[in-house]
Parts: structure tokens; sequence; C-alpha cells
């Protein structure tokens, strides 16, 4: 089941977190969105330069690798979690017209839940094999079990789509 969320953090929080994310000195990483293998799959791949992504890793594999991780204690709080499995941000350039990426899972954990927390509202979204389709909308998170394939998009109307992803297993 997708569930989504919309004024998912209060105000002071929400705040608080963006502000962080998009300060100047933030650290963020160039990663390429689908594998080179996968290329000739996926026709926005026609042309390459669309296959990255900027990404902060706060949180993998049981390791916190990032000197951020505490801005997740909202959410992990908020989500009730039993374990974190992982938690990134991702930051998708604007584009001429929109650019969905590939269907996946993050990843094929028992009894996992992703919560994809959007930052920014904007004409990009996430669509899910189910036929939902969730568009950003800031303070917005959407959680659905890690099984469902889901593909995220670019923007055209803002500068960058700014989404969390957050990967964990739900406490009773």
């Amino acid at each position: 089941m997708i569930k989504p969320c919309e004024n998912f953090l209060d105000q002071y929080q929400f705040k608080n977190f963006k502000d962080t994310i998009l300060y100047k000195s933030f650290p963020w990483f160039t990663t390429e969105i689908i594998l080179e293998e996968n290329f000739d799959k996926y026709n926005f791949l026609a042309d390459p330069k669309y296959n990255f992504q900027l990404t902060h890793l706060f949180y993998i594999k049981g390791i916190p690798c990032s000197e951020f991780f505490h801005l997740l204690q909202p959410f992990t709080e908020k989500l009730n979690m039993d374990a974190l499995i992982s938690a990134k941000i991702n930051l998708n350039p604007c584009t001429d017209t929109i650019v969905e990426h590939s269907y996946h899972v993050d990843n094929t954990i028992n009894n996992c839940t992703t919560a994809v927390f959007y930052l920014n509202t904007n004409n990009g979204y996430t669509t899910f094999e189910t036929g939902d389709k969730f568009f950003s909308k800031e303070n917005t998170l959407v959680k659905f079990p890690t099984h469902i394939k889901h593909s995220g998009s670019t923007c055209t109307d803002e500068k960058y789509r700014l989404v969390m992803n957050i990967n964990y297993i739900a406490g009773n």
C-alpha cells in the first residue's frame, strides 16, 4: 500500500532540514542514475548526459556516513523505525523535458519500507509500477513496501528536484 503524508515535518523541522541541505557548504557528490549496461533499455539514455544526479549519502549498511546524520532524527522518530537501512538525498537538475528514470527497487530486504520525502515543489514526480503517481510537493512523504518498483524523474519548472530516500524496517 502506497501512503502519502503531507506536512510530514513541523514547519521548524522542515525549515531547519531544508536550509541545512541547501547551505552553500553542504557536500554533494555526482553519481550515475542508471548503470551503463542498462543504457539501451531506457529511451532517455540515448543521450547519456542525463545519467547523473547529485547525492548526499547519510547512512548505508549499518554505518552513518555523513556528519549530517543527526538531521535524520525527526524522520526516524516519526516513521517509528526498528532499523534504518539507508538514507540519501538526490538532487536532479532541471531538464528541458521531463526525463523519467528506470523502475527499480532500492533493496530486496523482506518487510522493508521505502519513504520518499520531497524537499521542493516542482513538476517532477515518482511513479510506481502500480500506476500510482505522486508529484513533488515540499514536506510530503510517500511510503511504500520496498518490493514495489518505482521511478523518479527530473523537473522542468524549477532549478532542480530535491528528494530524500529512506529505507527502513518499521516498528510494531
